[in-house]
């Protein structure tokens, strides 16, 4: 008995017994592999490749975010969610200056006198709140320089 695919449309033999109980459906294993999947396609959230997650995977995810491997979703996780006050070892900004002028390409220069070796250099805060770890409330100084800086700061 000649029976057509309901995957890809290929004509196959089928036995009558199988065909009676339902049984021929599909030509191959692998069209028989494509048919019982019930899942569905999604973009990577990272890279916008598509990929397949399984109905159980669908609604296990709280989310719904899809990534196509680990390394897209860490490089997203790095981006949205472990940045700033959202970082696990994130205490208030506190020392985390330097890091941030390096990450922002700032050039390591004290804008006073314009040294510019690393070691005598330090992270200075224009309003003198150690909270604000905005960009443009840090400056490059040398620790001369720091220090009178202080020290104007202290006479006015």
């Amino acid at each position: 008995m000649k029976r057509a695919c309901i995957i890809c449309g290929t004509a196959f033999k089928a036995k009558p017994s199988h065909a009676a109980k339902g049984w021929a459906k599909y030509c191959s294993k692998n069209c028989q592999f494509q048919g019982q999947k019930t899942g569905r396609f999604f973009a990577c959230d990272e890279c916008g490749r598509e990929v397949y997650r399984r109905q159980i995977d669908i609604k296990k995810s709280s989310k719904k975010r899809f990534f196509c491997s680990k390394k897209c979703h860490c490089v997203w996780e790095n981006k949205h969610v472990r940045c700033g006050e959202n970082a696990p070892n994130w205490i208030a900004g506190h020392n985390v200056y330097r890091e941030l002028m390096k990450r922002h390409r700032v050039k390591a220069e004290c804008i006073r006198c314009g040294l510019e070796d690393k070691r005598v250099l330090a992270v200075h805060h224009k309003d003198r709140n150690r909270r604000n770890n905005k960009l443009e409330n840090l400056e490059w100084l040398c620790h001369n320089c720091n220090y009178i800086v202080h020290l104007e700061m202290k006479a006015k």
